[in-house]
């Protein structure tokens, strides 16, 4: 699990830019805390 969650080289590790902060909040007002569901609209995040 460390190689896929800290490891591999392909995890953007930048900030969020404006627009994913948009999506972020807009997921997170349709799905609430519901984060593994939030996480899968950002892959490679």
């Amino acid at each position: 699990l460390r190689w896929f969650n800290q490891l591999d080289p392909r995890i953007n590790r930048r900030a969020f830019t404006e627009e994913e902060e948009e999506r972020l909040m807009q997921a997170h007002r349709l799905y609430g805390n519901k984060w593994a569901m939030i996480a899968r609209l950002f892959p490679g995040r």
